[in-house]
């Protein structure tokens, strides 16, 4: 694992959080807090039960922002699609992208519309799932830190792959229309990136410069980089979350994706030119 020994110990030691009963261990036969593993088999059971839930929530959500931006629209593929036989089309939604009406699709703001709520819908789930996930993992009692972290990281990277890259699937596998996919690709690709550099640069740089109730604004970026801390700033910084790196790469793994997936759609769009 490359871990250092106090790092070892802290992974591979068994978690405060930890229950269960007492025995008497087969292999050292010394005094050992036990938890039968069909219980949490069955726990586990429970969490994808769950989350399977979760992942019908975020399929929902993504097609009904579909419809809301007129990519659903069994008029656009009459070849392969009629109003009835449509599973995913809601007439009553995909009708306002339409040519004049509240969510143009046409338009270069209105179409902004369901994007920027679909991409608010993404974040909120992926935060809401987040919380059920550490939720469902201490439900299954998981012995050591590195067995209850990588039960974590496995729920809350499905999830959050699933809820961004379920809608580029279904447009290309699905619906098959590169055009529509490249489209919602860079839609949500731009709009998710001005909420994090918003979120996660102007909105810290904000309150780190609001002390003591105003502004404190420095004369230079080099002295905001490089002010001495207060105690005050001490103090803060315990009371923040704590850093994790799975968002991190869970971000760059998005990023990759989108682009691997943009590239192929430009791939295809060589090859069909060529066979022309």
């Amino acid at each position: 694992y490359g871990l250092s020994d106090f790092e070892k110990h802290q992974f591979f030691s068994k978690r405060p959080e930890f229950y269960g009963y007492l025995r008497i261990s087969p292999v050292t036969g010394e005094y050992e807090t036990y938890y039968p593993p069909f219980r949490r088999r069955l726990t586990m059971v429970f969490s994808a039960l769950v989350t399977v839930l979760m992942l019908g929530v975020a399929f929902t959500v993504m097609i009904l922002s579909l419809n809301l931006q007129g990519y659903i629209n069994p008029i656009h593929n009459a070849d392969r699609w009629t109003e009835e036989n449509h599973p995913f089309h809601f007439p009553s939604l995909a009708d306002l992208a339409e040519e004049g009406n509240m969510l143009d699709s046409k338009s270069q703001w209105r179409s902004l519309i369901p994007v920027v709520v679909h991409v608010l819908c993404i974040s909120n789930l992926n935060s809401l799932y987040r919380m059920i996930a550490e939720w469902l993992t201490d439900l299954e009692n998981h012995e050591t830190k590195v067995s209850h972290t990588n039960s974590l990281t496995v729920k809350r990277f499905l999830f959050e792959a699933f809820d961004c890259y379920v809608a580029l699937f279904y447009l290309a596998f699905y619906e098959r229309n590169v055009d529509r996919l490249r489209s919602e690709l860079v839609g949500v690709f731009q709009i998710d990136t001005i909420r994090r550099v918003f979120l996660e640069c102007i909105v810290p740089m904000i309150s780190q410069s609001y002390k003591q109730g105003h502004f404190i604004l420095p004369r230079s970026w080099n002295e905001f980089q490089h002010r001495p801390p207060t105690a005050q700033d001490i103090l803060e910084d315990i009371a923040k979350d704590e850093y994790e790196q799975f968002d991190d790469y869970m971000e760059m793994v998005i990023q990759l994706g989108c682009k691997l997936i943009h590239s192929a759609s430009l791939l295809r769009d060589g090859v069909s030119i060529v066979r022309a």
